[in-house]
């Protein structure tokens, strides 16, 4: 199910996506955060499973009709299809509901979040040519891009749980019996290598590696 939502969601975006990546990867975000957060909370009483499949259909694809209406057509035989594997009932028919219910929120939360294309692609007022001034590049001249992005407003997370990673879990033993080693302190576990590497310090105002 979540693979055909998946894919779902790539072939609207490549065939009715906006000009700038930025705005995709909200219609990706959008999407899936009302499918995680209809199929958070299932009702008592009904299948897990189908009220689950029901409802990440539902958000995907009306928060997809809503922001690639073009694709409507496409959109809504996948979530016919999808529903005609469900089982007819209030599984279905909550999970559906909760669905649309939070593909709404989610896209009201999002409204004029500065991450449209017009947005994203202000007009940059080019400086005199000054050393270290960026001006349009030769032989194309273009303008500047995305000069918009430092108004937009994030996705932020609801709270720091929902990034923090439990513990590593065991490697699974391949079939040349590699294990899992015991990577502590500054080393990291180098596939390639199948060993530990001493990890180097970063460089003083640079991203960790």
């Amino acid at each position: 199910m979540t693979d055909d939502w998946y894919d779902t969601t790539a072939e609207t975006i490549a065939a009715a996506g906006a000009p700038t990546q930025i705005t995709n990867s909200r219609t990706w975000a959008i999407s899936w955060l009302a499918a995680a957060r209809a199929t958070r909370q299932v009702p008592a009483g009904v299948d897990r499973g189908d009220f689950q499949d029901a409802a990440l259909a539902s958000a995907v694809h009306h928060a997809l009709v809503t922001l690639a209406p073009d694709r409507t057509e496409q959109l809504d035989a996948a979530l016919h299809q999808t529903l005609g594997g469900i089982p007819d009932g209030s599984a279905e028919d909550r999970g559906v509901a909760a669905g649309e219910r939070q593909a709404e929120l989610v896209l009201e939360s999002r409204e004029g979040d500065g991450l449209d294309p017009a947005s994203v692609n202000a007009p940059f007022p080019v400086p005199e040519p000054a050393p270290g001034v960026w001006q349009p590049t030769p032989p194309t001249y273009a303008p500047a891009a995305q000069y918009g992005n430092r108004l937009a407003r994030p996705f932020l997370l609801e709270s720091a749980g929902q990034f923090r990673l439990g513990r590593r879990p065991r490697w699974t033993p391949s079939a040349t019996g590699q294990t899992w080693p015991r990577c502590v302190g500054t080393v990291r576990w180098t596939a390639r290598s199948a060993r530990c590497t001493r990890r180097r310090p970063p460089i003083s105002g640079s991203a960790p590696r």
